[in-house]
């Protein structure tokens, strides 16, 4: 599984005492405001006071909510190390099980590598745990075949292939002592010589400047609507 860097999660965090930092001076603003109206005076906003306008105030909320979607996002749209297995099931009596059938039961053998029995075999076998194993597989059944394509994708490559492989031989495990088919494997995980893309950096840069353009957007809106 691939994740961001702890520290980023820091940047939301300091962008919500901002928020907090000019929302208390937007209310001092507002105060000082009415007292200066009550005494017939005119109020001058200070260039520190600048803060607690409502466009920035709006801006920093925008900016701190899409940063923190970023930061949950990210893990699940970069790419990392990925390695695939391929394994193939095949009817051990081809006369009794039609290909027909054989389509139709083959979610079923995708559903085992979720079974907390084969995912604890295999993280014996990849030295991690089953945890690690369910959050950063995926595997498909290609169209029209029983071809299972089982891939893993982490930050290190060795860990990537090594996890891919022990899926795939947890798998063939399983169905080895099933009645209807037997399994093969068609293609050994191998180490990935480069990560997929995007990678997690160049989702990170792409999704902060994303963000902050929403947040440009939104309060060039607010201060548009706040102008006389």
């Amino acid at each position: 599984m691939t994740d961001v860097p702890q520290w980023c999660w820091w940047v939301p965090l300091a962008l919500a005492v901002v928020l907090a930092t000019s929302l208390a001076v937007g209310a001092a603003n507002a105060r000082a405001q009415r007292r200066a109206r009550a005494q017939g005076t005119s109020f001058t906003v200070g260039s520190w006071r600048h803060l607690g306008r409502a466009w920035w105030s709006s801006a920093v909320a925008v900016l701190m909510v899409l940063l923190a979607l970023v930061l949950v996002g990210v893990p699940r749209v970069a790419g990392g190390y990925s390695s695939t297995a391929l394994v193939s099931l095949t009817p051990r009596d081809p006369i009794a099980t039609s290909a027909d059938t054989m389509l139709l039961l083959g979610p079923r053998y995708l559903t085992l590598l979720e079974n907390p029995d084969v995912l604890a075999k295999a993280a014996r076998d990849a030295g991690t745990t089953s945890k690690a194993l369910l959050d950063g597989s995926r595997a498909t059944i290609e169209a029209t075949t029983l071809v299972v394509d089982i891939r893993f994708a982490s930050d290190d490559p060795a860990t990537a292939a090594r996890s891919a492989q022990a899926l795939a031989t947890a798998l063939l495990d399983e169905v080895a002592q099933d009645g209807l088919v037997k399994g093969r494997l068609i293609g050994s995980a191998v180490t990935p010589d480069s990560p997929s893309v995007p990678t997690v950096p160049q989702a990170l840069v792409a999704g902060a400047l994303l963000a902050l353009a929403g947040a440009a957007v939104v309060g060039a809106a607010v201060r548009r609507r706040s102008l006389p």
